[in-house]
């Protein structure tokens, strides 16, 4: 009996070891999983986070792995916290690099302002001593009348006194002498007076070209310049546009345009007077009263013009109608030989321009290019022409010939001379042709 009752209290402790591992296992694992459970949770709530700062696509960019990829510590949010600051500081150095351009731009607008009234005053100055000439003109012809009609008058009451014999032939001589004499005075104060204001005008005019000239040096070699206008419609399947400029904006036909995108900044070279950049170019050949229709002569590769794409045109202006001298023999498709020089002049009107009358060769010495002239046409550069043989200095036609041919060599240089002294730009045929659309309109 003692040895059963041995066996089951061996049992019974048994079970209860049994219950007590199965209770502090129970426990063990209830709090295992709590743990996994929060720690599950406390990820979730990252992985959350982390989604609201990168988006899943990012982290698969290149940028993003080049961040995470820096050297240094902190997380991909600081890295690029600091990357923004680096922009910003750079954003500060170019903003205050652009207020010192702005600063210096508007010092240059200032000074070339002063300049433009002093030139203003100048022109208005040599206006006023243009007409104190003109005014002396009349005044000395005046003189001259008067001069002559006192002689006459003189002379006319000599011959009565003589005939009335109240007088002496002495007196006579005397009374002559003093009327010669008198009008004299009179021719030579207003010929003084007349060439005090020459030379005034000379002077005016002697300052006009300086300003010019300054203002002009002063200028950028590189230009801002304004859209003219805007592509307002693109015609599908074909080359042809049209542009909001029209007769009330005095576009004439065969004007070219260069095609620049919106917000594009436009510039000029000032060393050769033409547009940079650009991705397309235009040629009017209709024009409304409020549009014009153009066609698209050139593009850059793969460039697309769209409506409210801008164009431009270096020498258009609505309000200015340029002037322009032409000079030399011009060679055009369908001109007769000798009548280039006078096409270019008519293609100058119609393109809205105007023209100063031809000069002639054999009066060309004395010629002065006048300052309101805005550009010059001219034709191939002659040669010299070559000395005469003796057999040739006995034929009076190639005497002459040669006479013409040095003539008008002689021209050529001093119109190319002066308008490079006064800076004014010179367009040759090609230039000029190209300019107002001419090869574009003939080619089309």
């Amino acid at each position: 009996m003692a040895r059963a009752r041995s066996g089951d209290g061996g049992y019974w402790a048994a079970i209860i070891l049994i219950g007590v591992l199965f209770v502090l296992s129970t426990t063990a694992a209830v709090l295992y999983y709590t743990k996994v459970e929060a720690a599950e949770q406390a990820v979730e709530e990252a992985e959350t986070e982390l989604r609201e700062v990168v988006r899943s696509g990012d982290q698969s960019d290149p940028v993003y792995e080049e961040v995470q990829a820096a050297e240094g510590g902190g997380s991909v949010v600081s890295k690029l916290l600091a990357a923004l600051g680096e922009s910003e500081q750079q954003v500060d150095a170019l903003e205050q690099q652009l207020a010192t351009t702005e600063t210096a731009r508007a010092s240059f607008e200032i000074a070339a302002s002063t300049r433009t009234t002093e030139l203003e005053q100048a022109r208005a100055d040599l206006a006023s001593a243009q007409q104190n000439v003109t005014s002396l003109q009349t005044q000395l012809a005046e003189a001259e009348t008067q001069a002559q009609a006192a002689i006459t008058a003189a002379v006319a009451t000599a011959r009565e006194n003589l005939r009335a014999e109240q007088v002496t032939d002495t007196q006579v001589r005397q009374s002559i002498s003093d009327a010669v004499a008198s009008a004299q005075s009179l021719a030579d104060e207003a010929s003084a007076e007349a060439s005090r204001l020459q030379n005034e005008l000379l002077s005016a005019r002697s300052r006009v070209r300086d300003l010019e000239i300054e203002l002009r040096d002063r200028t950028p070699q590189v230009q801002l310049t304004e859209m003219d206008g805007a592509i307002a419609a693109v015609l599908e399947d074909s080359d042809e546009v049209i542009i909001d400029l029209g007769a009330d904006a005095r576009v004439p036909l065969g004007l070219s345009f260069r095609v620049f995108k919106p917000n594009t900044v436009v510039r000029v070279d000032a060393a050769t007077d033409t547009l940079e950049g650009g991705v397309a170019s235009l040629q009017v050949f209709e024009v409304q009263q409020n549009t014009a229709r153009a066609r698209i002569v050139s593009r850059d590769l793969g460039a697309v013009v769209e409506v409210g794409d801008g164009i431009a045109n270096v020498a258009y202006d609505p309000d200015v109608a340029y002037r322009f001298l032409v000079f030399g023999d011009f060679d055009l498709p369908g001109v007769p030989d000798g009548l280039g020089a006078e096409r270019v002049r008519g293609l100058i009107r119609d393109w809205g321009g105007e023209v100063d009358p031809p000069i002639d060769p054999a009066a060309a010495a004395n010629m002065q290019l006048s300052y309101q002239i805005d550009y010059v046409v001219l034709g191939p550069e002659p040669p010299l022409p070559r000395a005469l043989t003796a057999e040739e200095q006995s034929d009076a036609a190639a005497v002459v010939q040669r006479r013409q041919q040095l003539q008008y060599y002689e021209a050529y240089q001093r119109v190319l001379n002066q308008a490079r002294e006064a800076r004014v730009p010179v367009l040759n045929q090609n230039r000029f042709l190209t300019l107002i659309g001419y090869y574009n309109r003939q080619g089309g």
